[in-house]
């Protein structure tokens, strides 16, 4: 019986969480919030992630956090569709005044359901909108969703897009898969960035992405640097970019 109230309860929860988010595509209500993803050699901005938060019941929920309570397509499309469209609207305005030197807007896409075509529709539809050239966009991809959609990811590359293959070291990938996804950025997961520089068992897996990521060619991003110790280990190691609060906080940017 009490298996039956916990189940009942976590699905009533979660309705409720849908509602919410629902109720925030309608009215467009999403905090837009912006981390600096910075070269880890000269200190320049290399980029700029867009990081949406969306209202509900139970307070802000990150993009990530939508995406483990709910596999709704239509409501996931809508949360990345409205969060893409903040990201090329920023992006425009950048580039626009002429004041910031920001070389690309990046953008993580959590909805699996997007076809190849819907996903660069999308893309190139929303850029074109906005009026925003593709070589200023980085989109993430989780690495099945990249698995899924390499013909959709070869397009937009050609047409100047780079792809990033985002929280590196959640998924499991042979060294032969990782070579055919031919990401041009490889960004690790906080958890293994997080403490790198004191415990050896992360600080050779992070190693050795480093290196797999110059082998294929491919810019390194240590996501999640907390620390002054990590961020100089991953500087003598090489990584090419990283992300986190000891370079950078993220920045709300709307509602201002």
């Amino acid at each position: 019986m009490r298996n039956r109230v916990d189940q009942s309860g976590s699905h009533d929860r979660k309705q409720g969480i849908c509602h919410d988010l629902k109720t925030a595509v309608r009215t467009g209500s999403v905090a837009v919030y912006a981390q600096s993803q910075i070269d880890l050699a000269s200190g320049a901005i290399m980029s700029v992630e867009i990081q949406p938060t969306w209202p509900t019941r139970e307070g802000s929920l990150r993009h990530d956090e939508v995406f483990a309570i709910t596999d709704d397509a239509n409501l996931l499309q809508s949360l990345d569709m409205l969060a893409f469209r903040w990201a090329c609207t920023l992006a425009s305005n950048w580039h626009g005044c002429g004041k910031v030197a920001i070389p690309r807007v990046s953008f993580q896409f959590l909805s699996p359901h997007l076809t190849d075509e819907q996903l660069v529709e999308t893309v190139i539809g929303c850029l074109d909108a906005a009026g925003v050239r593709e070589d200023t966009l980085d989109l993430q991809l989780s690495g099945s969703m990249l698995d899924r959609r390499r013909r959709a990811a070869r397009v937009m590359q050609a047409r100047g897009l780079s792809i990033t293959l985002a929280d590196f070291g959640l998924e499991r990938f042979s060294l032969s898969d990782l070579y055919a996804l031919k990401p041009d950025r490889i960004k690790i997961h906080p958890s293994l960035v997080k403490g790198v520089a004191c415990h050896r068992g992360r600080a050779a897996i992070v190693r050795a992405i480093v290196a797999l990521a110059h082998t294929l060619e491919a810019n390194a991003i240590a996501s999640g640097i907390s620390s002054s110790e990590d961020l100089q280990f991953l500087q003598w190691e090489s990584c090419d970019i990283g992300q986190g609060k000891a370079l950078s906080k993220a920045v709300l940017l709307w509602p201002a």
